[in-house]
């Protein structure tokens, strides 16, 4: 045996070192490198990447076929309104995206149909208008029913759209009136009364608004009312101001 191990290291160091190296470590090949002299051909520009950072802006298509879905919807929830015209104001950064007059909404009841008329028929983006019909059906008009026993005929609205800044303070940001994502609630109409939004109502209409209130924070991203400042005191303010997450919410 120890005759045999002494000629085993003779062959091995009789090895140059780098053979050894190979057999031990399978060294990568460097990569080939292109020619030189080949000819360097322009990306097409229908190869390129219209846009890196994200899918491409919606085009004129398919905001019309999210729009016709949109109405599509607020038909089948029962709600009565006209398709709008976009308005032309200026500055053009205001803009509504499938804007409708909101008229009507449908309630259901166990002996039939109850028909919510919008004073004023406000100028909505078509979302805000679902957002408004689902929230009045889901929300307003069973605590309607439930507070005073007795349905839900009119609802007192003061703006949809409108081109302005917050709370019509120059300097400030752009108002969410201004896309037509936001309505403004001033009352309520039953048969046999007329419910005002304001700061300091009776007690069993404060119990009712404050639910309104707090039932529209989870039909909205914003939802102020009185209790919020001077600015709202005569009014609930719901809007669909887009947020980073769908989640988030201002409720005050």
């Amino acid at each position: 045996m120890q005759v045999k191990r002494s000629v085993l290291v003779l062959v091995l160091a009789s090895l140059p070192v780098a053979a050894l190296a190979r057999e031990a470590v399978d060294v990568p090949r460097p990569p080939i490198r292109p020619n030189a002299d080949a000819p360097v051909h322009a990306a097409r520009p229908e190869t390129r990447l219209a846009e890196p950072f994200g899918p491409p802006m919606p085009g004129a298509e398919q905001v019309g076929a999210a729009a016709k879905d949109c109405t599509e919807r607020l038909k089948s929830l029962g709600a009565t309104f006209v398709v709008g015209d976009v308005p032309k104001v200026s500055p053009p950064e205001c803009a509504v995206a499938g804007p409708v007059r909101l008229q009507r909404i449908a309630v259901n009841r166990r002996t039939g149909l109850d028909q919510v008329r919008l004073a004023g028929e406000p100028l909505l983006a078509c979302e805000t208008a679902l957002a408004v019909t689902e929230w009045v059906q889901g929300s307003i008009a069973p605590l309607v029913r439930g507070h005073f026993d007795e349905p839900l005929l009119e609802i007192g609205v003061g703006g949809g759209f409108e081109c302005r800044q917050r709370n019509h303070q120059s300097g400030a940001a752009r108002s969410e009136h201004s896309y037509g994502r936001a309505l403004d609630i001033m009352s309520f109409r039953t048969s046999t009364r007329m419910i005002k939004v304001e700061k300091a109502p009776t007690a069993d209409v404060k119990l009712f608004l404050d639910a309104v209130w707090a039932s529209g924070c989870g039909h909205f991203s914003t939802a102020l009312g009185p209790q919020a400042d001077d600015f709202h005191a005569s009014h609930i303010h719901v809007d669909l101001q887009p947020r980073r997450s769908t989640a988030s919410r201002h409720c005050e």
